[in-house]
């Protein structure tokens, strides 16, 4: 019993708000963001994300839901590869869309714009020719935009099944980390 006891601290030593954690299989995502393992910074881990306050949200976002998760890849290296390629999948399909949300107005339904020119000759048998012949007697411009406004009401039901662009990303990478959670090491 004795040398047991010497792998199990004893219950005064240990410290409810001390952050020490081990992952039990693999290695967590905050293991290797808290030891500098990995940083958001490193050109091994450059997606192509929209702008830098959309990469603060997304990595924050990450950071939050999968700190305590263990990498489902291994080693790193190839956990990095695979998380890089993921999020630039999804950026190539979001990108769009942010580009919508950053320009529009979301209950903005269409905006048609037609522009048109018409022009009349007073003598029919001449050619109009941009170079030599231009006879046009007279010609008017058209211009005209419609923009159509949702129904603030169907917007908002719509928005109500609208699941955040930045948490598709985050939901996207989930297969990269391992399902597994234990709260001690002998869960194994």
């Amino acid at each position: 019993m004795e040398l047991l006891g010497s792998f199990i601290p004893p219950e005064d030593r240990w410290d409810p708000a001390d952050d020490e954690f081990h992952s039990v299989v693999t290695i967590s995502l905050g293991e290797l963001l808290r030891e500098g393992v990995i940083t958001w910074e490193m050109p091994e881990m450059a997606w192509r994300y929209f702008d830098n306050e959309q990469l603060s949200r997304v990595t924050q976002a990450i950071e939050d839901r999968y700190w305590d998760r263990e990498l489902g890849v291994l080693p790193v290296r190839a956990w990095m590869r695979r998380f890089v390629g993921r999020m630039n999948e999804k950026m190539d399909i979001l990108r769009p869309a942010y580009e919508k949300v950053k320009s529009a107005n979301l209950m903005q339904v269409s905006d048609d714009f037609f522009k048109g020119r018409s022009v009349g000759s007073a003598f029919p048998a001449t050619q109009l020719k941009p170079t030599t012949q231009d006879y046009a007697s007279d010609a008017s411009d058209q211009e005209t935009e419609r923009v159509i406004e949702g129904n603030y009401f169907q917007q908002t039901e719509l928005l109500k099944e609208y699941t955040g662009l930045d948490q598709q990303i985050v939901d996207y990478i989930d297969p990269l980390f391992s399902s597994l959670f234990t709260v001690s090491s002998n869960a194994f």
